[in-house]
């Protein structure tokens, strides 16, 4: 084993078409023994979740006792996918239609941990639930995906394990949670070039007043339309984009008004970035949203950006001044 700061974690799910103590089953259940045996011996092999019988066929991650998981941890993405795929595990791997049901969505989950790490099958069914409900990013990902150990291994909250009730918002603060979300999944499909029709920028159009103010994490100070012209440029030109949200929560809420943070993610050719965000968003009913942005503020974590610039021009403190007299007076 080589010294690793960090191990690749692995959870991946499946249905079985008949309880496996059946004649159906037993061509998958005769041949465990040896592929755990088979995954204990290969290169970068780790741990795997396991009961006293060898094997994780024991373990209920779900109320139907059909599905199955099992997890594993592995020293790099390479020896995993060398042992799925080109080890004896490939020819039973390859047979699964003969034992387990096709599921809709990604039924495995990838995510970095830091060495001495073991994760719980709570939090591998939460990467997975993270993965099916916003596609690949750091926090969960897939074979195809490059991700690297230095991209971030976020945590998942317990209130987003599956299962778990979500927490709970004002219907002000709700809106601007789902505008929050919702702009930035189409932002994240502008960017790729998803959007065919360029005219098709509604989000940008609607989503920002007349007299909004953006500071970028570098400091910079962006109007309406300097940011719509930046948007515009953008379109298609990161192809293989990600963008993601995560720890929204309210600051303060009036009756018009809110103010929320959140952290948003980037990751484009192999590097990812965080930065946090404080947004106002003001109650509009005649936009799609409910909610317009009012004022936003960047601010690179720590870490996680490609520059740690001060905001210090004295033009943006008046514009601040301008915005805390009109709206939070």
């Amino acid at each position: 084993m080589t010294d690793c700061a960090y191990y690749l974690a692995q959870l991946s799910i499946s249905k079985a078409l008949a309880p496996l103590d059946t004649p159906l089953m037993q061509g998958f259940v005769s041949q465990l023994k040896e592929i755990n045996a088979l995954a204990e011996q290969s290169p970068g092999f780790v741990w795997r979740l396991q009961t006293a019988d060898g094997d994780a066929t024991g373990i209920r991650g779900f109320e139907d006792p059909s599905m199955l998981l099992n997890m594993s941890l592995w020293e790099s993405i390479e020896t995993l996918r060398r042992f799925v795929y080109q080890s004896g595990h490939a020819v039973p791997y390859r047979n699964a239609r003969e034992w387990f049901h096709k599921l809709d969505g990604a039924t495995t989950a990838l995510w970095w941990v830091p060495k001495g790490y073991v994760p719980t099958v709570q939090e591998g069914l939460a990467r997975l639930d993270y993965i099916q409900r916003n596609g690949p990013t750091p926090m969960a990902f897939g074979f195809r995906d490059r991700f690297t150990p230095e991209a971030l291994p976020l945590p998942v909250e317990a209130s987003n394990a599956p299962g778990q009730a979500q927490k709970e918002h004002s219907p002000l603060v709700s809106k601007c949670a789902a505008e929050v979300v919702g702009f930035h999944q189409f932002l994240e499909r502008w960017m790729r070039g998803e959007i065919a029709d360029p005219s098709v920028a509604t989000p940008f159009q609607s989503a920002f007043v007349a007299d909004s103010l953006l500071i970028t994490p570098n400091g910079t100070l962006d109007t309406q339309t300097s940011l719509g012209e930046r948007l515009t440029r953008a379109r298609g030109a990161f192809p293989d984009i990600r963008i993601w949200t995560d720890q929204f929560a309210p600051v303060w809420e009036m009756e018009d008004s809110a103010l929320v943070q959140y952290r948003e993610w980037r990751s484009f050719l192999g590097q990812t970035t965080g930065r946090i965000s404080s947004v106002l968003f003001r109650k509009k009913p005649d936009v799609p949203a409910g909610v317009v942005w009012v004022y936003m503020h960047e601010t690179w974590l720590e870490g996680h950006g490609p520059t740690e610039q001060v905001i210090a021009p004295s033009n943006v403190l008046t514009e601040l001044s301008d915005v805390q007299e009109r709206d939070l007076g």
